[in-house]
């Protein structure tokens, strides 16, 4: 079957630019999403509960976004998107949704994915990487449908190509959220999972098919006193040093910053201690948080960038040097009705250019849309 035939879902998106003659955008709401009018009719779909949240770009010509289903009624949680604006404004999936498919609302396939609520894309070997937490209406009345996963999905062919089931290293409480991959040395292929709510992080060596977790240190949830559970644990991929600031002659190495929302410190770790699979590997706390901040991506590099808690302006931190305002530099200034979720590079080589995915997400979880539902921005911002 051609998963990108026009009987697919699409989604209309209007191309607009911003200011600056490099710089663009792509707009979309959870109105756009069109759905199989005739055969899958009995369907729910609902445009209010519709959300973009994360993407990776493909070779500066195509993104892949997620559509978490945070919430009942949406038909799919992974797209596809023509980023020329030469060609036509179309999204399609990457897959099918097995239920629309199927037209059978009780009919559930495990291997296909079920709410992906992350992205990581293999730029080597084109596999875009899908976590998927197997609970859908996570928001409403969860309900688990399938085991957790991952996916390994030819960006390419949109084929399935890994299926790496989580169960092992999961539990009932488990909360996965952000997902990471890393080429190592020997053309290895590793990936690593935050799971906020057992505070470990879980590490598969792709080559091998070895799967583990690594529990992190208490001290990691410190500043989460009087939370009923750690709320968000974010991950992010940089080149840095163990620390910036006491040994300038550190050599620099692959880290993974993580932080939980509510917590007081950022910290980091070796990508090298995680894979080893050894209990306690060699956390080191980066710096003080003097606010509540949101992790949202890299630049492949040494740039972390991030955003204030209800603010919208986007910052960059290089991780080689120490974790103060002082080294912060402003990247891009949002809009208020809309927040940044996640900052990509336009592609390996080019870590200038950059692409953020904007929307009104905190108007979507208090449940206060129009009938348009969601509000989303794409656009492109070139670094200086």
């Amino acid at each position: 079957m051609n998963l990108f035939s026009p009987s697919g879902f699409f989604v209309l998106l209007v191309i607009g630019r911003l200011c600056g003659s490099e710089e663009k955008s792509f707009e979309l709401t959870g109105a756009s999403i069109f759905y199989p009018p005739s055969n899958c009719s009995d369907h729910a779909y609902s445009a209010r509960n519709v959300i973009a949240t994360r993407l990776q770009i493909f070779r500066e010509r195509n993104a892949f976004l997620t559509l978490p289903k945070y919430k009942s009624g949406v038909p799919f949680s992974i797209g596809s998107m023509q980023m020329s604006s030469q060609s036509p404004p179309l999204v399609k999936p990457v897959l099918e949704d097995p239920k629309c498919r199927s037209c059978k609302a009780d009919v559930v396939d495990c291997a296909d994915p079920q709410n992906v609520v992350d992205l990581a894309l293999d730029h080597t070997n084109d596999v875009l990487w899908a976590l998927d937490v197997g609970v859908v209406a996570s928001l409403e009345r969860p309900n688990r449908e399938c085991p957790p996963k991952i996916l390994g999905i030819g960006a390419r062919t949109a084929k399935i190509v890994y299926r790496i089931d989580l169960s092992e290293v999961t539990t009932y409480r488990s909360r996965l959220q952000h997902l990471l991959v890393e080429r190592s040395s020997g053309n290895r292929i590793h990936l690593y999972v935050s799971d906020a709510a057992v505070g470990a992080i879980i590490v598969h060596d792709v080559v091998a098919d070895e799967l583990h977790r690594i529990l992190l240190p208490r001290g990691v949830a410190s500043g989460c006193r009087g939370a009923t559970q750690p709320d968000v644990l974010y991950l992010v991929r940089a080149i840095g040093k163990r620390n910036a600031t006491s040994n300038a002659a550190a050599t620099s190495s692959s880290m993974i910053y993580f932080t939980y929302l509510c917590s007081d410190w950022l910290y980091a770790v070796e990508t090298s201690d995680l894979r080893r699979a050894k209990p306690g590997p060699f956390v080191h706390r980066v710096g003080a948080k003097d606010r509540k901040i949101i992790l949202l991506g890299s630049d492949n590099g040494s740039s972390l960038f991030f955003r204030a808690k209800g603010q919208a302006d986007v910052y960059a931190w290089n991780s080689e040097t120490s974790f103060e305002a002082e080294n912060w530099q402003l990247v891009a200034r949002g809009n208020d009705a809309r927040l940044t979720t996640h900052v990509v590079p336009a592609s390996p080589t080019r870590n200038k250019v950059l692409w953020m995915i904007e929307s009104n997400f905190h108007d979507y979880i208090k449940d206060a849309l129009g009938t348009n539902g969601s509000s989303v921005v794409i656009r492109r911002v070139t670094r200086l």
